[in-house]
């Protein structure tokens, strides 16, 4: 009784904190618990890997696997932080307007320059990141980065989560960011659960709707 849990979208990370802030959705009751761990991987003969809980913990966890994988994890983490960080400078600019009329091919150059900035910024082996995470399979990277398979399959669920098709799939890489790209409550790269459920989001938004003087009809056939 009372209890509510969503079983489709099921966690919290990429809510912009800055969507947060601007609706006001804590004060509206908006709860996000830190998860403890992000992966559980059960393997046959009761064994096991635990994702999560701190870089020393999961290191720890793969090292029972590989001790190799295990030194190289904090250089993966690292990388993936590193694109995203670029990411993150671009979430809120409006990209170039290849389509319009106004403005001019200069304008429209410097747009494109504006916003390739945070790139060009980079390292070479940066930039090369960017392009390898953009365009090729999450299979590729991390058999490329790690050798035992259970640390492969964790991180490989992440790519493929909600997406249906093989981690082998180009482009499929880019999802690896996606658990590095956001937040909760101000800890980068965590993911966590919204306490009712993902409604407790929109249950918030509608409170601060109502609050600034929204009429929110539900239930309403539309004419137009």
């Amino acid at each position: 009784p009372d209890f509510r849990n969503s079983t489709a979208s099921y966690t919290v990370s990429l809510l912009a904190p800055e969507v947060i802030a601007d609706l006001r959705l804590h004060a509206h009751g908006l709860a996000i618990v830190k998860r403890s761990l992000a992966n559980f991987l059960p393997l046959p003969g009761n064994a096991f890997l635990k994702v999560g809980g701190g870089l020393a913990a999961t290191q720890a966890e793969v090292a029972k696997f590989s001790p190799r994988d295990a030194q190289r994890l904090p250089d993966y983490y690292a990388m993936l932080s590193r694109v995203a960080d670029v990411l993150r400078e671009l979430l809120h600019v409006t990209p170039p307007n290849v389509g319009a009329r106004r403005g001019g091919r200069l304008a429209l150059a410097l747009d494109a320059w504006k916003t390739a900035k945070p790139f060009r910024a980079l390292d070479r082996a940066g930039q090369r990141d960017v392009l390898d995470l953009f365009t090729k399979s999450a299979g590729e990277i991390l058999d490329r980065w790690f050798e035992c398979e259970p640390i492969k399959a964790a991180f490989g669920f992440d790519a493929v989560v909600g997406n249906f098709q093989s981690p082998y799939a180009p482009g499929s890489a880019y999802v690896l960011l996606h658990h590095v790209f956001g937040e909760v409550n101000g800890e980068r790269g965590q993911w966590g659960h919204a306490l009712g459920g993902m409604g407790a989001i929109t249950q918030a938004m509608a409170k601060e709707c109502v609050a600034r003087g929204v009429t929110i009809r539900t239930a309403c056939a539309v004419r137009s």
